[in-house]
């Protein structure tokens, strides 16, 4: 149970609180990406900052940090507004870090931070690592995490389905970036060149697997999507699974899901695109 449910009521349902936290407490702010909860409060990014609330016994919400972060000039092709793309993450081997990328105008940063209010404010960013190529860069997803690993993707120029016609794609990209395990900073572990135009990536913990829906630049205007699988200790393409062709199997956001049986399921416009190991 969360924060926020536990102090609501029927008098003050749970609904009723989280439409205060937005309304009372940030304001000139807008709030594009989901927010986070966790027993140490609720994460939420804004397009100026990242917060980190408590909500009183009474059901008022309270502010116990506040970072802002680089939000550039303008929306970039590939992003909702000029802010972080980013559902706050919370992670780390100890649960003790939140990490959100920013809207650099060169290049995107993964920013990591160090969550509670007792962190002095000289402390609390962890790093801030530049990701993917200097004018090409943003993202509209979420980060994955696994322990003390991040992994961003790339949706630099994918505006809407008509932007991949014709053979063109996206400049791509997938980075794993590491919080060091004394915390004293992070480190890039790998880059992979894998096209992800718009897709919510998934990894899967049991076979060590990134998973990710991919349109390739093709010269003859075939407009060709794959699900691609990345080893996620390495970087490297695992397989690429060929589903189809043309406007009708653009996912256009939507996510991958894996079932219980490790099939790989992604919404299209033509339906939902179904891979499965057929050993």
């Amino acid at each position: 149970m969360d924060e926020i449910t536990r102090i609501a009521s029927p008098q003050r349902p749970a609904w009723a609180v989280r439409a205060a936290m937005d309304a009372q407490t940030v304001r000139g702010e807008e709030i594009q990406n989901s927010f986070s909860v966790a027993e140490d409060g609720v994460s939420i990014v804004t397009d100026h900052a990242l917060y980190g609330f408590r909500v009183d016994a009474d059901g008022t919400p309270r502010v116990e940090w506040r970072e802002t972060y680089d939000r550039g000039t303008g929306t970039k092709p590939g992003s909702v507004n000029q802010g972080s793309g980013t559902t706050p993450d919370l992670f780390g081997d100890r649960d003790q870090y939140v990490a959100i990328t920013d809207n650099a105008d060169d290049r995107m940063n993964v920013l990591v931070y160090r969550r509670g209010a007792g962190v002095p404010t000289a402390e609390r960013l962890v790093c801030k690592v530049p990701v993917f190529r200097s004018g090409a860069s943003t993202t509209d997803n979420s980060l994955i995490s696994w322990g003390n690993s991040l992994v961003v993707e790339n949706n630099y120029g994918y505006e809407n389905p008509s932007t991949l016609a014709l053979g063109r794609s996206v400049v791509g990209g997938a980075t794993r970036i590491d919080v060091r395990a004394d915390g004293s900073g992070c480190d890039t572990v790998w880059e992979s060149d894998v096209r992800s135009p718009s897709t919510v990536p998934k990894l899967s913990t049991a076979n060590g697997l990134l998973y990710f829906y991919e349109k390739r630049p093709n010269a003859f205007g075939i407009d060709a999507w794959y699900l691609t699988a990345v080893d996620f200790h390495t970087g490297k393409r695992a397989f690429s699974r060929f589903t189809g062709t043309g406007l009708a199997y653009d996912n256009n956001w939507a996510p991958i899901t894996i079932g219980p049986d490790g099939t790989a399921y992604v919404g299209v416009f033509n339906g939902i695109v179904a891979v499965r190991d057929s050993a």
